[in-house]
């Protein structure tokens, strides 16, 4: 199974599982059109086509003219030894030895079933931000399941994808731990501030001048909610750790 951050990643995920699938089916018929049969080299793709349907991968996909899947892509490289038709016979050392190329490639990408579900719920998830126009009053559920969606998001990104989002995933939860440090309000202006905070982060560029913009929007909430009077000096010092 194929699974990754896409629309429709149901459908999508299964026909990129199946045209895996067909990807392997079209090497092995290659191998049975071969006048003596090589059972050894076709009980290699079997094993290949097992590892392919027991395990989840993990793939970034590209929609551009055509939809691009990295983990098919590396299937098709790998199995196109086996769909030349001008092969006269194969050598079961060699063959062995592709298949297993392509496996440990493969397991580059294997996903633990728990991050499996994790992206599952992140494709089924339907924010509500875009029922917020700026300065209307918003409910702080929303900024934080904002917040829990994006800081998920980048995690597995790091995890599959080789990025670096922990500053970002630092400077995300801080506004969220900062916000229930100084108290949820259920008041107009506190909602209100809500979504300034959330229109805030979500165009951020997480620079220290973004970040030092969201601070003063959570020190005119504290202000709404606690009635601070902190000085500038004060501000930053408590800040500093942020910025």
């Amino acid at each position: 199974m194929i699974i990754g951050f896409m629309m429709d990643y149901k459908e999508r995920s299964e026909r990129f599982n199946l045209d895996g699938v067909e990807v392997i089916k079209r090497a092995k018929s290659e191998v049975q059109a071969q006048k003596t049969v090589n059972m050894a080299v076709l009980n290699c793709l079997n094993s290949l086509e097992d590892f392919w349907n027991t395990n989840i991968f993990y793939s970034k996909l590209v929609f551009l003219e055509n939809e691009y899947c990295d983990v098919l892509v590396i299937l098709e490289k790998g199995l196109k030894y086996f769909c030349d038709k001008r092969k006269k016979n194969f050598e079961l050392s060699y063959c062995e030895e592709k298949i297993q190329e392509i496996k440990d490639e493969l397991k580059k990408y294997i996903v633990e079933e728990k991050d499996a579900e994790d992206i599952k719920k992140l494709n089924e998830t339907r924010l509500l931000t875009y029922l917020y126009d700026n300065n209307t009053p918003m409910p702080v559920k929303v900024l934080f399941d904002y917040i829990d969606y994006n800081v998920k998001y980048m995690e597995l990104e790091d995890r599959y994808e080789g990025k670096n989002n922990k500053a970002e995933i630092f400077r995300m939860q801080f506004v969220k731990d900062t916000i229930q440090q100084i108290g949820i309000s259920h008041s107009y202006m506190a909602q209100i501030m809500y979504n300034k905070i959330l229109d805030r982060i979500s165009y951020m560029t997480y620079s220290d001048k973004d970040m030092e913009e969201v601070i003063i929007d959570l020190e005119i909430y504290r202000c709404i909610v606690k009635e601070s009077t902190a000085s500038e000096k004060e501000l930053r010092f408590e800040y500093s750790p942020c910025i």
